[in-house]
């Protein structure tokens, strides 16, 4: 029922934005080509991966592994319009619209025990840790966002998903599409037995 619900939800989210689909799908063709989008392997559900769809916001650079962002690629992850991709994901049904965050498989540790309780259901879209931490995402330690992850999976319910999707789509708006740019942390790691960089 609810895998049901997400294929029309995402269905109606795909209709109503279509056109800033093709938009920056056009944008991006007229700026550096092909391709279209960016495809990064991540782990899923049950730790089989699987590919996290981007709008591809960089171009290879004059070197190997030099990479550069290009002058749409620059808007879109400034507005986080480059996440708008991931609806390809929903369709698939390899993502939630709100789960713990999918990680590159170099990240992964697939035998620490808070992170197999984040892998027993699917990757969200909108996840917990990001509208938690805001601004500190990405200095946070890895372990923070994990028990926060778990946190959210233990009091898991529809209604709560629903009004946290309510939440982090506030939170976008309020911070002009870059929540990472905005926020404060909120979590408890008194209660964690494990460490992990």
């Amino acid at each position: 029922m609810i895998r049901l619900l997400e294929i029309v939800l995402a269905c109606i989210l795909f209709l109503i934005f279509s056109p800033l689909l093709i938009a920056i799908a056009l944008a991006i063709l007229i700026d550096s080509g092909l391709p279209i989008l960016y495809l990064s392997p991540r782990i899923g559900k049950d730790g089989k991966p699987f590919h996290l769809y981007y709008f591809r916001t960089m171009v290879d650079g004059t070197h190997p592994h030099d990479e550069q962002l290009t002058r749409v690629g620059r808007f879109l992850r400034h507005y986080s319009l480059d996440h708008f991709a991931q609806i390809f994901n929903l369709l698939q049904g390899n993502m939630h619209f709100v789960g713990p965050r999918p990680m590159r498989p170099e990240q992964a540790d697939l035998n620490d025990a808070i992170y197999q309780e984040t892998l027993k259901v699917k990757p969200g879209v909108f996840n917990p840790a990001i509208i938690a931490l805001g601004k500190t995402y990405n200095s946070s330690p890895f372990l923070t966002k994990i028990i926060l992850e778990k946190q959210y999976l233990d009091q898991r319910t529809f209604a709560k998903d629903v009004r946290f999707v309510g939440e982090a789509l506030f939170a976008f708006l309020k911070s002009r599409g870059n929540v990472k740019m905005h926020g404060k942390p909120r979590v408890d790691t008194s209660q964690s037995t494990t460490d992990q960089d």
